[in-house]
């Protein structure tokens, strides 16, 4: 039996601005399918036809009133890293690097009350998605490039091949 991998810690930059300590969550962008249901004369049933992705999108909760999050807000394809370690128990660690480039479409300063520690969320939407797993590439997404590299495999080198790009 295995034991899971465990998210030991994580480190966030914003435009190069490292949050060791400040940050406190990070939801990567949900890699999902923009599908068409199609069934034609002697199918069964339905499929589904891919017809590109969905909007990428990224958030994250600050422990920390940062001033150069609201200085960042609508900043086009301002960088965003998020540097970690996953781990296994009895396991060597593992370093897990995801790359980011977009805007941020959302920065919320939430509820204020005196004595408490500043806290700050933003929201943005990605024109560019690296996860690289141990120096291995998992997925690389860039949106205006027409890349969509899934484990290596390019998804639309034939379409870029095709039109010319």
């Amino acid at each position: 039996m295995k034991h899971p991998r465990v998210l030991k810690d994580f480190n966030l930059f914003i435009d190069g601005e490292g949050y060791i300590g400040r940050a406190e969550e990070v939801t990567l962008p949900v890699l999902e399918l923009n599908t068409d249901e199609y069934r034609g004369a002697g199918m069964d049933a339905p499929v589904d036809i891919d017809i590109g992705m969905n909007k990428l999108r990224v958030s994250l909760g600050l422990k920390d009133f940062d001033d150069r999050v609201h200085r960042v807000f609508a900043k086009p394809e301002l960088p965003i890293t998020v540097r970690g370690e996953i781990q296994a128990q009895g396991e060597p660690s593992r370093a897990v690097l995801a790359q980011m480039r977009g805007m941020f479409t959302k920065v919320d300063a939430g509820a204020w009350q005196p004595g408490s520690p500043g806290k700050l969320s933003g929201e943005g939407t990605l024109t560019f998605y690296k996860l690289t797993i141990d120096g291995r590439e998992a997925a690389y997404i860039d949106i205006m490039n027409t890349v969509r590299r899934i484990d290596g495999v390019d998804h639309l080198a034939e379409r870029r091949e095709i039109l010319g790009i």
